[in-house]
């Protein structure tokens, strides 16, 4: 009889949207002598050891003015994971052409001459790229996305920046399904604000990032200015002033 110790084989955990994009956000962008990381930190450096199915889908942000969506659960309620399409991908990159653009430009590359037949928006036009940080946006963290899509099958080739200044440090790109007809992947300027007073319970919108908000079936507009944090950062309701607002 054998004394050897058997070896037992620890299975690879599946692989899911929720642990791609968990992977994603603490992937290792790099540094750069450019970028102010050693001075303010960089996203991928806060976000190591984070469970992020445990942080709170939306928050006032650490300077009490804009609500803040965010961006792992905000993905995951719109994407899908599709290991078949990115398999695709990861070969491409690892193709001799692509050996030095392993980003922005190998993803469009890929979707190019790969996905003739790609379309853009609810299929009219071409695939087009979208960098969340030339515009208003209520995201957590920057995204950049190649959007496309195959026949009624809308995808992104998505990278998340996990560096410091938003011109370098993003991530290497993974391909997801759309999880609904496409829209919703650009609406991350969009955030709502609440009144948790029972006895009042107002409630507003905002399509700007919380520059502006408009009261929801109220008379009164306010600009998002006028709300005031109080000394442990929550705003309190201009309606009632007894509640505080909640994202």
């Amino acid at each position: 009889m054998s004394n050897a110790a058997t070896k037992i084989e620890t299975p690879e955990p599946p692989i899911t949207t929720e642990s791609v994009l968990a992977e994603m956000l603490k992937e290792n962008t790099g540094r750069s002598m450019l970028d102010s990381g050693d001075h303010y930190g960089r996203n991928y450096e806060s976000n190591q050891g984070v469970d992020f199915e445990s942080q709170p889908a939306t928050s006032i942000d650490k300077y009490g003015l804009f609500p803040t969506l965010n961006v792992y659960h905000w993905l995951k309620e719109r994407l899908a994971f599709d290991p078949e399409m990115d398999a695709r991908l990861q070969a491409f990159v690892e193709t001799p052409e692509m050996e030095r653009e392993c980003g922005l430009a190998c993803m469009e590359a890929f979707v190019e001459e790969h996905l003739p037949e790609a379309t853009g928006l609810y299929g009219d036009g071409q695939p087009f790229t979208v960098n969340t940080y030339n515009g208003e946006c209520s995201l957590s963290q920057t995204l950049q996305f190649h959007y496309f899509e195959m026949g009624d099958q809308p995808y992104l080739a998505l990278q998340i920046h996990g560096g410091c200044d938003v011109r370098g440090g993003y991530t290497m790109p993974k391909i997801f399904k759309v999880t609904d007809d496409g829209g919703a992947v650009f609406d991350y300027t969009t955030v709502s604000v609440y009144c948790d007073n029972a006895e009042c319970e107002a409630y507003w919108d905002s399509e700007d990032g919380g520059y502006n908000f408009v009261a929801v079936e109220w008379d009164t507009d306010f600009q998002g200015g006028d709300l005031k944090a109080n000394e442990d950062g929550n705003y309190v309701c201009p309606d009632c002033g007894k509640g505080h607002l909640k994202p």
